[in-house]
């Protein structure tokens, strides 16, 4: 059923690419405008209007989902973990969010990390199956997505 309610979703997103993210020094609020922008693609149903907020980044931060700032600024391993959780929120719980970050991402090797993820997440949307860990998950995010949007009539 996942598969067939992928075909029928006519959905833009795309996950971007480590390179794709922005290289240089972000303040907050440039990091919500880009995570909200990459949501942007996403179908309002799925969005349920939450917008990915200042103080949300904020949250992560403290809560040791991302390192601290340098200074007020975010670099790009910032933005890879921040944009993950931003996207893993929209269906999974803030514990789940946590946990399933520090199961996929490898501290010192974000980059790494973050194209296994957008690997996973572009074989989950072309509806294909792979063996890892952020397949696992990028799969059970994409078939939520899509429910939400099949469940909506988008």
């Amino acid at each position: 059923m996942a598969r067939k309610t992928r075909e029928k979703l006519d959905v833009t997103f795309i996950y971007p690419s480590y390179d794709d993210l922005p290289d240089e020094l972000m303040f907050v609020d440039d990091m919500v405008a880009y995570v909200n922008q990459v949501h942007a693609a996403l179908p309002p149903r799925v969005r349920r209007g939450k917008v990915f907020t200042r103080a949300m980044a904020t949250n992560y931060a403290k809560g040791g989902l991302t390192p601290p700032a340098v200074g007020r600024r975010y670099t790009r391993d910032h933005l890879a973990l921040i944009l993950f959780a931003a996207t893993a929120k929209l269906c999974f719980s803030a514990e789940e969010v946590y946990w399933l970050a520090g199961e996929l991402f490898e501290a010192d090797n974000i980059p790494s990390s973050h194209g296994n993820l957008k690997c996973a997440f572009d074989r989950a949307f072309a509806g294909m199956r792979g063996n890892s860990r952020a397949d696992a998950v990028a799969s059970n995010l994409v078939d939520r997505i899509c429910a939400l949007s099949e469940a909506s009539g988008a």
